[in-house]
């Protein structure tokens, strides 16, 4: 029986990853003679090829390969699955609609595209994201509190408890409810921006031991030093950190690029280790 995604990812970690690599191809940053669409494809490719061993999962943000060059999303997944079968792949697609069609993005993720897991945006309810959350096998992230500043607009929002009469920001009451009442197969996720560290301890403790997608580091100056420690689990693992434009567009020189991005990604595992040793050290380790 094959493993699922979060077992993958487990293994992973227990194997000494830490970065999730974004493979968020921005044409006017890549070397100058493959500022093409069609070369998004080879160029991450080489990516890939550097940094595999290294990588605790790839997320393709489904935005960077829209239109022509969603056939190249295929094929860069199935590149992935070739060269490193044991490091999972995450789609970044923030799917969420009417039960009917989240099927069809279903199908489209996980059997066209072939990911192993997916974003998902929890605004329509848990009957309508049911048919993500029955694929057992596959990891399901719910945005939380995303990184971007605007954020607070709509998820800082206050919601009254229904017995309680408590108010709590929205992106806690979807952390609260998804973790109560709608992880019935044990595979969701929740996304919580690196720029939120505060924000991510308090959703550690409604996740548990689920697995927090971080996004925000780098570019958008998340605390990689607040959010490792705020979002590791019991066990010492449970949170991905993840990298994209700092790692892939390290380097804009065509001989370059791929070693630059294999050496960003060593540089934050190194990171993210010297967090976790800061976490050990505060005598938060269970075992």
């Amino acid at each position: 029986m094959a493993a699922t995604f979060f077992e993958t990812l487990n293994a992973r970690w227990d194997a000494g990853a830490r970065v999730c690599i974004g493979l968020d191809p921005i044409v006017g940053k890549m070397p100058p003679n493959l500022q093409m669409g069609e070369y998004k494809l080879p160029f991450c490719r080489e990516i890939v090829n550097a940094t595999a061993d290294l990588a605790l999962a790839f997320k393709l943000n489904l935005a960077f390969w829209a239109g022509l060059a969603y056939p190249q999303l295929r094929e860069m997944i199935e590149h992935i699955k070739y060269i490193a079968p044991d490091v999972p792949v995450i789609l970044d697609a923030k799917r969420g609609d009417v039960y009917d069609t989240n099927v069809a993005y279903a199908d489209e993720a996980f059997d066209y595209f072939g990911a192993d897991a997916l974003t998902v945006n929890p605004y329509v309810g848990s009957d309508a994201l049911q048919s993500f959350f029955d694929r057992a096998d596959k990891g399901i992230f719910i945005l939380c509190k995303t990184s971007n500043p605007g954020a607070k607009e709509v998820q800082d929002s206050m919601v009254q408890l229904p017995y309680s009469g408590e108010h709590i920001p929205l992106w806690k009451w979807v952390a609260r409810r998804a973790s109560h009442y709608w992880d019935t197969n044990k595979n969701v996720g929740f996304v919580v921006g690196a720029t939120h560290p505060e924000e991510i301890k308090q959703v550690r403790e409604f996740a548990g031991d689920r697995w927090l997608l971080v996004p925000g580091v780098g570019t958008q100056g998340g605390n990689l030093r607040k959010a490792v420690p705020n979002g590791v689990n019991r066990h010492g693992r449970g949170v991905i950190i993840n990298s994209s434009s700092g790692i892939i567009h390290a380097s804009s020189e065509y001989t370059q690029y791929s070693q630059a991005a294999r050496d960003k990604v060593l540089r934050l595992t190194q990171e993210i280790n010297f967090a976790l040793l800061l976490w050990s050290e505060l005598g938060l380790r269970s075992d």
